[in-house]
């Protein structure tokens, strides 16, 4: 006698047949019910919520950067530099990439020796931006840069440099941090040596660095006007250092100095003293130090 071997479990063929069929159609319609939800989830963020994500995106990624323009150099009549600007570094951050402020706030003035409470406080009050310090020098770029916070980027900005120091100081003037002329010829040609700043669209990428997207304008676009002065530098030189040794012998608290070319007239030097270091003016508190009293003051 032949006996037929036992299905799975002891189910007739039709049976388990049925059964086979029936998990064949739940798994279908799982998967394509996934495959529903699916597209419809790519159809809301393509379609529907494009311009809001898109809109996102470009907050996160796409700034608007301001280049600074560079301030005109300052020229005596023989072509000496007397004023010029040179570029450094500034650190600014995005306060909502750091997380908790405080410690980012501590470590940042600790390497670049500021007040953590008065930094910690512009942090605080900054959405996407917010400066650390400017111009800076390179060994506090590469401390900052070793503590690793979030959002930390660098930035070039134009510094003003008076490779004569002391020389025609209060004539020259000084500018502000941020490169606007504040007393001198720095304030009086303020319209003809500031330049045009100009307006780029950059992106950021995954550190935090800033990119242009279309590179960086031409410099030549946003130079300030170049200023060239009657005043001789040699001349300025032995008229101050003669005002100098005058004000010492006499024991006066303060002395002045013109010297004219009698065939034209022209100004050769301005020459006053006590004078100052326009690349360092800090130590300058009282504001009569700054004035050209030669150029400004009555008789």
């Amino acid at each position: 006698m032949i006996r037929r071997r036992s299905t799975e479990r002891g189910r007739p063929p039709a049976e388990l047949t049925r059964w086979t069929r029936a998990r064949v159609l739940v798994m279908g319609g799982l998967l394509i019910a996934a495959l529903v939800a699916v597209l419809v989830r790519a159809v809301s963020l393509q379609v529907i919520q494009r311009a809001r994500l898109a809109s996102m995106a470009s907050d996160q990624s796409v700034r608007e950067m301001e280049i600074p323009a560079r301030r005109g150099d300052i020229y005596d009549r023989r072509g000496i530099p007397l004023a010029q600007s040179v570029e450094v570094d500034s650190l600014w951050i995005d306060p909502s990439l750091v997380g908790d402020i405080r410690p980012a706030a501590r470590d940042l003035a600790r390497v670049l020796r500021l007040d953590a409470s008065e930094l910690e406080g512009r942090l605080s009050r900054g959405r996407r931006f917010a400066w650390v310090k400017r111009q800076v020098s390179p060994q506090e770029v590469a401390a900052a840069q070793r503590l690793e916070v979030p959002g930390l980027g660098v930035a070039k900005e134009p510094k003003r440099f008076y490779p004569q120091r002391e020389l025609g100081s209060q004539v020259l003037g000084m500018v502000g941090t941020d490169g606007h002329g504040l007393e001198g010829l720095e304030l009086a040609f303020e319209d003809e040596l500031s330049g045009q700043s100009e307006k780029v669209q950059g992106t950021r990428d995954a550190r935090g660095r800033n990119l242009l997207l279309q590179g960086a304008p031409e410099a030549v676009d946003r130079q300030g006007a170049t200023v060239t002065l009657t005043l001789d530098r040699q001349v300025q030189y032995v008229a101050e250092k003669a005002l100098d040794h005058a004000v010492e012998e006499s024991k006066a608290i303060a002395g002045m100095l013109v010297v004219l070319d009698p065939r034209s007239g022209e100004l050769l030097a301005l020459a006053q003293s006590p004078r100052f270091n326009p690349n360092a003016p800090a130590p300058v508190i009282d504001g009569g130090a700054l004035r050209d009293r030669p150029a400004l003051d009555l008789f």
